[in-house]
């Protein structure tokens, strides 16, 4: 799905929750690591970037592609290394759907696993874009680990074809007890 694509607003129901990343606590305008417990969740290996830092550093990069709905900051995976986002209480939750788009690399491939204690419930890849970012439609119910990880691709830019990726945003649903 083209840039456009992404701009559509997904829909959103009373147990939906559309996490952005522009209310991270002491968030610099540059970029750091997400806290663990943002949203209630914790976040390893995940990093943010203010835009108008990302257009004045990286702007040969996807992640200028990325910022869209008046969003001022985008989450990415640190060093290209896997993304884990997890429910801080051992909760479940449901993860609708996400937008991404590549960060150096098109034709990146992303793979998402969904866990439910450290069983894999759920698996989907897909290929991402520099230029487009896409929404990609999961409808996982009943996860407590979301992981991203990313290797590949054609390397469009002079970053040494680092494989990662930029996340604008995820639907998730309210976090619901484990059974």
């Amino acid at each position: 799905m083209g840039r456009s694509g992404a701009n559509i607003r997904m829909s959103m129901d009373t147990n939906r929750k559309m996490i952005t990343f522009n209310g991270i606590p002491n968030a610099t305008t540059n970029c750091g690591g997400i806290p663990n417990g943002y949203e209630g969740f914790n976040w390893d290996n995940v990093g943010y970037i203010n835009e108008y830092f990302a257009r004045a550093q990286y702007k040969d990069c996807g992640f200028v592609n990325a910022f869209s709905n008046g969003g001022k900051y985008v989450a990415f995976n640190w060093a290209a290394n896997p993304m884990l986002i997890s429910s801080t209480n051992e909760h479940v939750f449901d993860v609708y759907s996400l937008v991404a788009n590549a960060a150096h690399n098109d034709n990146l491939p992303l793979t998402i696993t969904g866990l439910q204690r450290g069983n894999e419930t759920y698996k989907k890849t897909v290929s991402l874009q520099l230029k487009e970012p896409q929404i990609i439609e999961l409808n996982w119910p009943r996860i407590d680990t979301l992981h991203l990880q990313a290797s590949g691709g054609s390397p469009h830019s002079e970053w040494f074809g680092l494989s990662q990726f930029i996340l604008s945003c995820l639907n998730i649903g309210s976090f619901q007890t484990a059974s």
